[in-house]
């Protein structure tokens, strides 16, 4: 009799855990919001709301004469208008997935912050400041803009380096599903970047007043 209440008991409670709602992991914290204009969050406008703290997952975008600028610890994103991304990572290793649009980062050491745009990975290339600006032009085609220090590139584990003061078109090639494994499993080809020099011209307004950021103040909101 023993037996059957505990198998009883047992039952019951696993009947009971099973109904529980299952509670998910909150997102990591990226950064707060320190200056923003004509720009939403997940949807909601963000006016008067800065040092809101935005998360991994967070969609940010920006209307006409729009723009946000979040300060991840000793470093800047800033999202231009008419722009779209997303927020990936933790407040260490932080990425702006762009989506369209344009937008920047500023970097103090070199280090922890990154923009993803068309597959390709932008980010600094040395352990110094570091300001960058990405465009998305084209499905294929990126504008890159470094003005004080070089960048990396990559995209399907290649790498390319980019010299600073300059602005560069960068056109993703190899595009497409290259064979079919023995597994039926579809290959792509493995994509390469062409990338050719633009401009003489350093980063773009968004990247400047980034750069005035990291060179002038200790990044106070």
């Amino acid at each position: 009799m023993r037996y059957i209440v505990r198998g009883a008991l047992v039952s019951i409670l696993s009947a009971c855990l099973a109904t529980l709602p299952v509670v998910a992991a909150p997102n990591a914290v990226i950064g707060f919001v320190i200056q923003t204009q004509a720009a939403r969050l997940d949807g909601t406008s963000l006016l008067s709301m800065t040092g809101t703290t935005v998360f991994a997952g967070d969609i940010l975008q920006t209307d006409a004469h729009g723009f946000i600028r979040i300060r991840v610890t000793a470093n800047q994103l800033h999202l231009n208008e008419l722009s779209e991304a997303k927020l990936e990572g933790d407040s260490t290793n932080a990425t702006l997935v762009l989506t369209h649009g344009t937008a920047a980062f500023a970097s103090s050491h070199g280090g922890g912050i990154a923009i993803r745009a068309l597959d390709v990975i932008v980010r600094p290339k040395t352990p110094v400041n570091t300001v960058a600006q990405v465009e998305v032009a084209d499905p294929d085609r990126l504008y890159v803009s470094c003005s004080i220090a070089p960048l990396e590139l990559e995209i399907d584990g290649k790498v390319y380096p980019l010299a600073p003061g300059h602005t560069y078109a960068v056109t993703i090639q190899g595009q497409g599903l290259q064979s079919v494994d023995a597994g039926q499993h579809p290959a792509r080809n493995r994509r390469g970047l062409v990338i050719f020099l633009a401009g003489a011209a350093a980063a773009g307004l968004g990247a400047l007043i980034l750069q005035h950021q990291v060179s002038e103040s200790p990044f106070k909101p």
